[in-house]
């Protein structure tokens, strides 16, 4: 797997936050190994070596605001808002066969996802100490067939 990202923006200090329209270009390239099953003997499914590549460009913003708390502890609230268009792949393709017959094969797909996406996001940054940090993340993405939902959480330190 290959992945590059950019992103440009330009902060906009709207007192007390602040908001960042950006667009990006986002790149994936996923290759595959051949792989064989085992323990079918001619049954076992064999799937040929396979790529994908995904070009996304996301357009959108981000708001943000510090608030700090007694000896400086800063909370900082996020939100995301982007519209992606996908230029490359929009769907994966693979190729299998049964082990004992592979010249005949048939080819398998995730189906489309579409070329267009939404994503809305939530994120909450707490730096209690300057040694120390806490963000947790959550993100929707709706497809034209399909959405998604990831949540991260990350802790920091630093010394």
């Amino acid at each position: 797997m290959l992945s590059a990202g950019m992103e440009i923006g330009h902060v906009l200090f709207l007192w007390p936050s602040r908001l960042t329209p950006s667009v990006g270009l986002h790149y994936v390239h996923l290759a595959t190994p051949a792989i064989t099953e085992t323990g079918g003997g001619a049954a076992n499914l064999y799937i040929q070596s396979s790529q994908y590549d995904s070009l996304r460009i996301p357009f959108g913003a981000r708001w943000t605001c510090d608030y700090i708390f007694g000896r400086g502890c800063v909370l900082t609230p996020e939100v995301r808002a982007y519209y992606i268009g996908e230029l490359a792949d929009t769907s994966a393709r693979v190729f299998t066969s049964f082990d004992g017959v592979r010249g005949i094969s048939f080819p398998v797909e995730s189906g489309s996802l579409g070329r267009n996406s939404g994503r809305i996001g939530l994120g909450l940054n707490a730096r209690p100490t300057r040694h120390v940090s806490f963000r947790v993340d959550y993100d929707y993405e709706v497809y034209e067939r399909t959405s998604s939902n990831q949540f991260g959480a990350t802790l920091g330190v630093r010394w």
